[in-house]
């Protein structure tokens, strides 16, 4: 789960914004060493090994920028399209003392995007 924003590569200014928000369904949680390649991807580090494996695949005309995560665990996405602005919540369950019926949602992220 994460949220990234982009750019054009050229320095040319977009005439809409391009965000991207995502959240994988809720799934088992990650290995240590699969969050580890995860981010290392997620921060640009393994571009190299990307382009080395893309072959002729042409780059993409934009370039991102992660602004939010990425988070592991298990989350619930919701968009809001509110009047002027879109709104992105993850939410992560929690259980308080050991029993399912006390469980609740936390947000791990909320963030605001006018439109």
């Amino acid at each position: 789960m994460a949220e990234a924003w982009a750019d054009p590569r050229s320095g040319a200014r977009l005439v809409s914004r391009v965000v991207q928000a995502t959240c994988s369904p809720i799934r088992n949680p990650l290995p240590a060493y699969m969050k580890v390649v995860i981010r290392a991807a997620a921060l640009g580090k393994a571009r190299p090994t990307g382009r080395l494996l893309a072959g002729k695949v042409p780059r993409s005309p934009l370039r991102w920028e992660l602004t939010r995560g990425p988070w592991f665990d298990n989350n619930l996405a919701v968009l809001e399209l509110l009047g002027d602005r879109l709104r992105f919540r993850w939410s992560g369950g929690e259980v308080r003392d050991g029993r399912p019926t006390h469980a609740t949602l936390r947000t791990v992220a909320e963030v605001d995007v006018p439109t």
